[in-house]
């Protein structure tokens, strides 16, 4: 018997470590949120990860959680960057899936906004008093608008997307229009038209960062009002695109 269990133990410590994991999408998606509970986050963004392959068939909402569940785990881990490039990869490899576009850009509104350039390189989250330090607020808002509008754009092309589905990437798009925009001392910067064609640099805030207070006027000191544009493509200001939303 002795010789049997000496036999069987390690083959069993083999098999257990491959075993882990196996099974449908969901059950993985479980088993790395049990990993996550119990402290294991590496493991758990390395297990949620394996379901962002593009060549697995799931449905898009597991797939969507295990966006979240990665980008949580290494949040938890500090691992900012290494989650920034999920997001990215999983954008890569989703370019017309709105459900994943619209997961992409709630996850990345959690990222730090904030990091510093060392050795060349932009490094996202705290960094110990090394390097350049850098905000980013605004270029991931940029960031974030360009996913949504890209997300709007294919949902209302989906035949099986429904009324509540439009409403959610409505609602995302709002926030992410609205984000350092949402009180009145803020609202001067719905005045501008924010281009989603490129990236504004790293603490190239563009303004959005100084201190400002009251309402917005125009160069008679009138106070400015929003409008609703004709549509998202003509209109002038991004108060315009909120009020068309």
């Amino acid at each position: 018997m002795k010789t049997l269990f000496w036999f069987i133990g390690p083959l069993l410590m083999l098999v257990t470590p491959l075993a882990r994991g196996a099974g449908t999408p969901d059950e993985k998606l479980e088993e790395a949120r049990k990993l996550s509970d119990a402290g294991n986050h590496r493991e758990a963004a390395d297990l949620a990860k394996t379901l962002l392959a593009p060549s697995l068939k799931m449905r898009d909402g597991t797939r969507a959680a295990a966006l979240s569940y990665s980008v949580l785990a290494l949040r938890t881990l500090r691992a900012d960057d290494e989650a920034e490039a999920v997001i990215e990869k999983t954008v890569a490899d989703f370019p017309t899936n709105w459900q994943m576009l619209t997961r992409a850009a709630s996850v990345l509104q959690d990222l730090p906004h904030y990091g510093a350039v060392i050795d060349g390189k932009f490094q996202r989250g705290q960094q110990r008093n090394r390097g350049e330090q850098k905000m980013c607020q605004l270029r991931d808002r940029v960031r974030m608008l360009q996913l949504l509008d890209t997300a709007w754009t294919n949902v209302t092309k989906d035949a099986k997307a429904t009324a509540d589905d439009k409403a959610g990437v409505i609602d995302w798009l709002v926030l992410a229009l609205g984000n350092g925009s949402g009180s009145y001392a803020a609202a001067w910067r719905l005045q501008i038209l924010t281009d989603l064609t490129k990236l504004p640099d790293y603490d190239e805030q563009e303004g959005g960062d100084e201190p400002t207070s009251g309402y917005p006027v125009d160069e008679k000191g009138e106070a400015v009002f929003y409008k609703a544009a004709a549509s998202w493509e003509t209109a002038a200001s991004d108060g315009e695109r909120l009020f068309w939303l």
